[in-house]
């Protein structure tokens, strides 16, 4: 059996997503369901970050885009999935608030 040394364990990874120019919309919507899903969320509007479920990151937002860096995961969940999970709530949420 392979084991993961703590830096695999630890690996940060970044996904990164186009800025709506409706940023405030989406922020309010991404606050409201964290509430509802008791997630730990909290930002200022340029950068945040979040807990819950096992999971741990930030956020950073830059002109064009927004870089999303989570910290921590559960080992069983892949980042294809994390990555492909999270690009469906954002067209989502930024199709909702349009």
């Amino acid at each position: 059996m392979q084991q993961c040394t703590n830096n695999e364990r630890n690996k940060k990874m970044k996904i990164t997503l186009r800025k709506p120019k409706n940023w405030t919309s989406v922020l309010s919507h991404i606050e409201k369901d964290a509430r509802q899903n008791g997630i730990n969320f909290k930002h200022n509007g340029s950068n945040g970050n979040g807990t819950g479920y096992g999971f741990s990151g930030h956020y950073a937002i830059h002109p064009e885009y927004i870089i999303v860096t989570l910290t921590k995961k559960p080992f069983i969940v892949s980042e294809a999935r994390i990555k492909r999970e999270v690009e469906e709530y954002w067209t989502q949420i930024c199709a909702e608030v349009s």
